[in-house]
């Protein structure tokens, strides 16, 4: 079979019985080695962030103080940060340009996809029908060396997991693909297009609608949501706000501001790297991967080491939220990549695993005498050991079939020092009181507006479990959960006391579970802890954090990256 993976000589592909295609190392890596950096096959910015980031290279341009706003005349749904941007897009704009204003909302209503799956998918099929080569959406620029291009080639060997995916939504996608193939091959689509037609020289249609069927299941399974830190925006904010006491300054509207005046990067594209899903995913990865620098023409995303790799060693990120019970993990996982996790933590004895304490809730009669080291633990829970056996068909049914809920009822548990026994429906009576009230909290966030009454009545929640219910405990995944929300909600209206403190819980929870702190979520979190100290005036503290932040970053971002450049600089000044 030909070779058509052009991987760097830092690593080799291998195809392992138990897991497929890995990833290996050729030598012993260190961390903060950069593995390689990849250009998307296809890509799109989110509908949500249309107005505010550039089509071409993602920058932010939500504020026109800090760019001029190019509007693409044909759809004025597309906007650009410059010309320069706009022409190196046009090569593929220009076939869903008329497409963007309408037809791509009426055919999401209609097949009951989002607008971006509308979106994603015809430009698959501009990219392979009318593009000049068969390298993606970058088939236009000179190749760089250090970059990586994929083809259709590629993408046509990745894992589909289509056989995973339940018949209504195969029937969904037969409906997507079916509308938009009408629309490429109309004669009408064809003659505006004639005279660009005719010159890329696609004289017909080679793609069927199971291939696009089979497509999107590729995409659902290996896409990656692009991570950028919006730099310019942060500018914005520092030169007009922080230097500025007198400046009267709307709160964020939303994720992508909210994360940056935080020093984050905030997901705000999709695309399809096909080597870089070649990598598999651990719930203990030794590397990491983030997207570009806003300074940088084109989006790409890099891969690099977190920790030291020992020759031979595999190259693993993380897919998903990694402060997670292991059931939800593993469910997570098989919902959104349609894969069973078994990877060493999904595999360890529970009582041996990080899982323990994040799982774990103290026995009633232990936690009195203050011994906050004793956990209950599940000892008749079939799920881990059939996850242990890899009954991968017995595993898809407990996944499919049982709510968390369900499957704690039907434990039992056990203290690991007075050896009290306890029935499942107490586990779960003590779950599903926290998770309701996060979810009423989220609720009067999202759907009402109400920041405010959320906060009030999360942090009730919290103190009253915390303090007063000796089972729960600060390391419980579900009080981790509680910490973030409060966290951020209070960035939003500036409770600098109760960010720094539930920020600086989520902080001690992540160095007291993961072995590997070179994390850029802990960075981010330094950070944010870090401005909530200077707002509070502990300048000398917020300078720890600052340097804590400072450190983790030079391994997963690199000294040139501005995830770095600009903590560098807030922490200089």
């Amino acid at each position: 079979m030909k070779d058509i993976w052009n991987l760097p000589n830092i690593v080799h592909l291998k195809v392992s019985e138990e897991k497929g295609r890995c990833i290996i190392a050729n030598r012993d890596i260190k961390a903060g080695e950069v593995i390689w950096l990849e250009y998307p096959f296809i890509y799109i910015v989110f509908e949500e962030f249309l107005d505010s980031v550039c089509d071409t290279c993602l920058k932010y341009i939500g504020t026109e103080k800090v760019v001029n706003i190019i509007v693409c005349n044909g759809c004025s749904v597309v906007k650009y940060c410059s010309n320069i941007c706009k022409s190196n897009s046009e090569g593929i704009h220009k076939f869903e340009c008329k497409l963007m204003k309408n037809k791509f909302k009426d055919i999401s209503e209609k097949c009951g996809v989002t607008f971006d799956r509308v979106r994603i998918l015809s430009r698959f099929i501009i990219v392979n029908l009318f593009s000049k080569s068969n390298f993606g959406i970058f088939s236009n620029i000179k190749h760089e060396n250090k970059l990586l291009y994929s083809s259709y080639e590629h993408v046509k060997t990745l894992v589909s997991h289509i056989s995973e995916f339940c018949q209504e939504r195969k029937s969904i996608y037969l409906s997507l693909a079916s509308e938009l193939l009408n629309i490429f091959e109309n004669s009408q689509y064809h003659k505006t297009f004639g005279s660009d037609h005719h010159e890329i020289g696609a004289s017909s249609i080679s793609l069927s609608i199971m291939d696009l069927v089979e497509i999107l299941c590729i995409i659902d399974s290996n896409s990656f949501g692009i991570p950028i830190f919006a730099s310019s925006y942060y500018s914005y904010y520092y030169d007009n706000i922080l230097k500025n006491s007198n400046s009267s300054f709307e709160n964020p509207s939303n994720s992508l501001q909210l994360s940056s005046i935080l020093l984050s990067p905030n997901i705000t594209a999709w695309g399809l790297f096909p080597y870089a899903s070649l990598i598999n995913h651990s719930c203990e990865p030794n590397c990491s991967y983030l997207g570009n620098d806003e300074s940088t023409r084109y989006p790409y995303i890099e891969i690099r080491s977190t920790t030291n790799i020992p020759k031979g060693d595999e190259i693993t990120i993380s897919y998903i939220e990694l402060y997670e019970s292991r059931k939800q993990r593993i469910s997570q996982l098989y919902k959104t990549k349609y894969f069973i996790c078994r990877c060493t933590r999904c595999k360890q004895d529970l009582y041996k695993s990080m899982d323990y304490f994040i799982e774990g809730i103290l026995c009633y009669n232990c936690a009195k005498l203050k011994n906050q080291k004793v956990l209950l633990k599940c000892i008749s829970s079939n799920f881990y050991d059939i996850l242990k056996n890899q009954d991968h068909n017995q595993c898809i049914s407990i996944l499919e079939q049982e709510s968390d809920l369900i499957s704690i009822i039907a434990a039992q548990y056990k203290c690991t020092n007075c050896q009290l026994i306890y029935n499942g429906s107490e586990i779960a009576n003590i779950i599903k009181n926290i998770e309701d009230i996060i979810d009423e909290s989220s609720l009067l966030n999202n759907e009402h507006g109400d920041v405010h009454r959320a906060i009030e009545l999360l942090r009730s929640a919290l103190d009253n479990y915390l303090l007063k219910n000796t089972q729960i405990h600060y390391l419980h995944y579900l009080i981790y959960r509680c910490c973030k929300l409060l966290g951020f909600w209070s960035v939003i209206i500036k409770e600098w006391g109760y960010v720094e403190h539930y920020i600086g819980q989520m902080i001690k929870c992540n160095i007291a579970i993961f072995k590997n702190k070179n994390n850029l979520d802990i960075s981010n979190l330094y950070a944010a802890r870090a401005i909530a100290l200077e707002n509070l005036g502990s300048i000398s503290e917020a300078q720890k954090s600052w340097n804590s932040c400072l450190a983790i970053r030079e391994i997963c971002c690199g000294c040139e990256h501005s995830l770095y450049r600009f903590v560098a600089k807030r922490l200089h000044n």
